[in-house]
């Protein structure tokens, strides 16, 4: 279950990062005067990828994970 519990961190790691940066970014980015978020948008749209790229290996590792017998 270490093992386990490691990757999965790595993964929330990446994910809690998003999270703290994403938002003032995006808040900075949209203007309310004008109802413009068409640059918040294109900023999720070029974060999320590179967010998926960190969390697909842990999550596939964590998925195929096979405990050795003794």
């Amino acid at each position: 279950m270490g093992v386990i519990g490691t990757r999965l961190e790595m993964s929330w790691i990446t994910a809690a990062s998003g999270i703290l940066i994403g938002p003032p970014i995006a808040g900075a980015l949209v203007d309310l005067n004008t109802d413009y978020f068409f640059n918040a948008i294109v900023f999720a749209g070029v974060v999320i990828v590179p967010r998926v790229a960190c969390l697909m290996p842990p999550s596939l590792a964590a998925v195929q994970y096979k405990p050795v017998e003794n």
